[in-house]
């Protein structure tokens, strides 16, 4: 098993399946398992290195197109890659909107956010976006996913600075592939419902379930879509919306003792 390097002080992220009708497989209603996690990986942000275990669940009916161990994937991870969402957001930004070559997408990535990211890489994440875009013509996915018959769709945006528009990458949990990727000035329902109509269209499958963060244009956006389709929610946001009163409450506090301790400092240097 891989151990987590010294240098990563963060806390370790663990994924987990989380939906609220439980462990139950959006496909046949079965049960599902927990099997095996990866050990850990590195994942390289724009805030620094973190290491995450991905669990891996499958369903315990044999003729299932889930009975095959499939992980809980990291929002912010694609699948066998190192660095995250947030940073392929940043270096497509930086290349297709900005019209910056690879060497100076390089230079930029470690001067703004202390990023070590070879040229050949940035060249590789700037041609696997122009490819998923354009991902219906890959007749090696389009059979995969019209096999499988049916869309498990795993969406999220990334927007790396404000004001900018977002990454957003839409995949199929069940073979694994990028079906789509869009740069988008904003993400109304209406919009994403228009892309999971487009998908379903692209790969005549249909979406049969949806894993996402659950803000609400996305859950809004399903609800146009299919109101009767699973919508699981990710462990991650989950547990960070839960953490968001209690740290705001918790910045208060700090700045009314700063304040509190300033005020005696002032008083006994006075005296």
């Amino acid at each position: 098993m891989p151990a987590k390097p010294s240098e990563i002080k963060k806390a370790t992220i663990h994924t987990y399946w989380d939906s609220k009708e439980g462990l139950i497989c959006p496909l046949c209603s079965s049960q599902l398992q927990h099997e095996f996690n990866n050990g850990g990986r590195k994942i390289i942000t724009l805030k620094g290195s973190i290491w995450v275990v991905t669990n891996y669940y499958s369903c315990v009916n044999l003729k299932c197109e889930m009975h095959e161990a499939f992980p809980a994937a990291y929002h912010s991870a694609m699948q066998r890659k190192r660095f995250s969402l947030e940073v392929w957001a940043k270096v497509i930004q930086h290349h297709f909107k900005h019209h910056l070559n690879y060497s100076t997408t390089v230079e930029l990535m470690w001067d703004d956010w202390d990023v070590s990211i070879s040229r050949n890489t940035v060249r590789s994440i700037c041609e696997f976006f122009e490819m998923a875009g354009k991902q219906y013509t890959d007749k090696k996915v389009l059979k995969e996913v019209r096999s499988s018959g049916r869309i498990v769709l795993s969406l999220d945006g990334a927007q790396p600075v404000k004001n900018e528009p977002s990454l957003w990458v839409f995949s199929d949990r069940l073979t694994g592939n990028v079906l789509l990727a869009r740069n988008l000035e904003s993400a109304p329902a209406s919009t994403l419902c228009a892309i999971f109509q487009e998908i379903e269209m692209l790969y005549s499958a249909p979406i049969v379930a949806i894993i996402s963060d659950k803000q609400k244009s996305i859950v809004n956006s399903v609800k146009q879509f299919k109101s009767d389709i699973p919508h699981a929610y990710c462990q991650y946001h989950f547990l960070n919306h839960i953490a968001e009163p209690i740290a705001s409450k918790d910045s208060h506090l700090k700045k009314t003792l700063r304040k509190f301790v300033k005020q005696l400092s002032i008083v006994q240097n006075s005296k």
